[in-house]
């Protein structure tokens, strides 16, 4: 076997490079594209085991979202009570007579008022009511009116504040004009 002729051996040499030739192709096309998939499977593997963790972990806190609604709406809700609500003229008429008692600020005029969007973010879910109230008062009273109506008044500003002095004779008060602007309590389902 040590002696072959130079046919056999040159027909033993391609076989043995066609064979080293057709394993490798085999190793390329088949084997080597099947680690390819296994090692993208492997990967998607991993990212749907994360995406379950994930979805587990929502579901073991789902309890604890549930409570912090509910706190928030109960906080919302009672927000909501310092609004306007119902008859919104009637609602601001007492709520401006009882606040103004302690005061000595005299509003004879208060017009009804006018509904329109707050305009301060966009799809907010309150609307906003402007009342137009004019009248008279000391100047120093009106100060004090003025400050703490706001301040004790989360929902209302004043706008379009105008004061003037008093035109009849001897008399040390201005007269005022201006809009009253709160919050409308939404209407619930």
């Amino acid at each position: 076997m040590a002696k072959l002729s130079k046919d056999k051996r040159d027909r033993v040499i391609l076989v043995a490079l066609v064979s080293v030739f057709a394993m490798a192709a085999a190793w390329m096309l088949l084997v080597r594209s099947q680690q390819e998939k296994l090692k993208q499977i492997a990967v998607e593997t991993r990212n749907i085991d994360e995406q379950i963790k994930g979805t587990r972990r929502l579901l073991a806190q789902r309890e604890e979202f549930a409570k912090t609604l509910q706190k928030i709406n109960a906080e919302v809700s009672k927000r909501e009570d310092g609004m306007a609500s119902g008859d919104r003229f009637f609602w601001f008429v007492n709520m401006l007579n009882k606040f103004k008692a302690n005061y000595d600020v005299e509003i004879p005029q208060i017009s009804p008022e006018t509904v329109g969007p707050v305009g301060i973010f966009p799809e907010f879910p309150y609307q906003a009511a402007t009342f137009k109230i004019s009248g008279s008062a000391h100047f120093y009273d009106f100060g004090r009116f003025l400050k703490d109506f706001e301040n004790q008044n989360p929902y209302v500003r004043i706008q379009n504040l105008d004061l003037e002095p008093d035109t009849t004779p001897n008399s040390e008060k201005v007269t005022f004009r201006m809009d009253v602007v709160t919050l409308i309590k939404p209407a619930t389902t």
